[in-house]
């Protein structure tokens, strides 16, 4: 694409060969000397975990900077210079002399522009770097590959067990007050969620999209009280519909998370309906602390009134037990105790079925809030009150729907751990 933009000439192609063979090179032998010396002086559970981290950390930062460039603004038809050129500069990254990516830019930019001997001269400095970090993996490789190979199979096979993190020791302490059967129930789940990279991995990635949403949420071009208050009610919906994606991978999966050692579970003494609702609560917490500031961020950020704020932070409450409710009920319905990733419970029929139930928990509770909202607005805009008993009918429904969301599909559970054949 450079090359047609700027006409290049025929040389200009034939150089993209031995100036992109060795730049391929570069970073593929740095990343394998990277993995050969965290593999031979790291242990390869540690090393994972901590790869796995600092590859979404990563990953949720990139997808945070892109959004924070705000690329809407590139969509409308009156799009000015000054700010498509502002975008892109937000692009740049820093060049630096001694880094390959530029000896590549230099190299192609030279050919370009007809200077092959200065293009050649680019080209021999990423040559000789990949020779040098072919070399350099090649001694590695053979004097620390095999004992690296072999330490990991050990730190997989007979793990030590060292001291209790300081965060479980806390939880401990914070849990103590806890009958002993509820305690232990509480660090088993706590400790095979942080245990799981797969689980605890995805909070980063949780996170960002979280930042993502407020950040829409506080750049809507809403210039009216009565927009801004109106966005909030429907803000309340979207709220739940991104609870109800996170409890199909979390909640849902809470009990075919047990896997293959669920039968130690249903062997013990254990009543489960205190199992049930043990796993209940462990997420209920976090989830709703994470529901009220998603929609107390949001409203405030709305300038919604106080009435909009209070049936938002009351009705999340409901939606949040409701989705819980139902997410530790049909995991319980819909079990997968065999599964390569967890991930793959949550996209079983099971959480198809409880996704599309979320939804229509999520769609009625906001309806049946549309007439008291519609009735506040009446009053707030117009100053007239049309309100009647049916706002109060409208409000015990939404409380009795959400009850029947908790409390039936948790029942349900439990008769059919009873009635389970392992």
């Amino acid at each position: 694409a450079y090359g047609v933009v700027y006409n290049a000439n025929l040389s200009y192609y034939l150089l993209l060969i031995p100036v992109i063979l060795p730049f391929i090179i570069i970073p593929s032998g740095i990343g394998i000397l990277i993995i050969i010396l965290l593999m031979r002086f790291f242990p390869a559970k540690k090393t994972y975990q901590v790869m796995t981290f600092l590859g979404l950390i990563f990953g949720a930062g990139l997808v945070m900077f892109f959004r924070f460039l705000k690329p809407e603004v590139l969509l409308g038809k009156n799009v000015s210079d000054d700010v498509i050129i502002q975008f892109v500069e937000g692009l740049k990254v820093p060049d630096y002399n001694f880094l390959p990516s530029t000896w590549a830019a230099k190299s192609i930019i030279s050919s370009a522009n007809g200077m092959i001997d200065s293009s050649f001269v680019y080209i021999s400095y990423l040559f000789w770097a990949a020779i040098l970090i072919f070399i350099l993996t090649v001694i590695l490789a053979n004097k620390m590959y095999h004992t690296g190979w072999a330490s990991a199979h050990e730190s997989f096979t007979s793990a030590k067990r060292g001291r209790e993190p300081f965060f479980y020791i806390m939880m401990e302490r914070f849990l103590k007050r806890l009958f002993p059967i509820q305690k232990n129930l509480f660090m088993k789940d706590i400790k095979l969620f942080f245990r799981d990279t797969a689980q605890w991995s995805q909070l980063f990635m949780l996170g960002a999209l979280v930042i993502i949403y407020v950040f829409n949420i506080r750049n809507l071009p809403l210039d009216s009280i009565f927009l801004k208050n109106f966005t909030s009610v429907l803000n309340l919906g979207l709220a739940g519909v991104v609870l109800s994606a996170i409890a199909v991978r979390f909640v849902f999966t809470a009990v075919s998370l047990e896997g293959k050692y669920f039968w130690t579970i249903y062997s013990s003494p254990i009543d489960f309906k205190k199992f049930l609702w043990e796993k209940f609560w462990m997420y209920f917490i976090p989830l709703i602390i994470l529901a009220e500031m998603l929609v107390v961020i949001s409203n405030l950020f709305l300038d919604a009134d106080s009435y909009i704020m209070t049936i938002s932070v009351v009705s999340i409450f409901l939606i949040t037990a409701g989705l819980v409710g139902m997410g530790i009920g049909m995991g319980t319905i819909y079990p997968s105790f065999k599964y390569e990733n967890i991930a793959e419970v949550a996209m079983s029929t099971g959480g198809i079925l409880y996704m599309i139930m979320s939804f229509i928990f999520i769609g009625v509770i906001v309806i049946l809030e549309s007439r008291p909202v519609y009735v506040h607005f009446y009053k707030v805009f117009l100053f007239y009150n049309i309100g009647g008993i049916e706002v109060y009918i409208c409000y015990a429904l939404i409380l009795l729907l959400s009850l029947l969301a908790t409390f039936i599909p948790m029942s349900l559970g439990v008769k059919v751990m009873k009635e389970m054949e392992l």
